[in-house]
């Protein structure tokens, strides 16, 4: 069996394909491995992307599972470039999903 990735290489990989998406600064620090989840986590609960009744943690969970699965998949694909524009659409598809079901 292969030994798994290193969650700080991990953490690093996922962290740069988001800020390759970002537009705005990181709002709060992290250390790693925590970068790529805090990223996520701004993008997912931006005022735009809150539904009327507010933040519901378990779709919000969900989105977010989501995405770390598609960013997963295109960034190990080749860790050494990840296309910003095809990191944008899975943004773009995870909040999508949030929207259509209410969150």
């Amino acid at each position: 069996m292969h030994e798994p990735y290193d969650i700080d290489i991990v953490d690093g990989l996922l962290a740069s394909a988001l800020r390759s998406v970002l537009d705005a600064e990181q709002r709060e620090s992290a250390d790693p491995p925590y970068v790529a989840e805090t990223l996520a986590t701004q993008l997912l609960t931006c005022k735009h992307n809150v539904g009327p009744d507010g933040y519901d943690g378990s779709i919000h969970l969900i989105a977010g599972f989501r995405l770390a699965v598609s960013l997963c998949c295109r960034v190990f694909a080749d860790p050494l470039r990840s296309d910003s524009n095809a990191v944008r659409r899975d943004v773009d598809r995870s909040i999508r999903w949030l929207h259509n079901r209410g969150g």
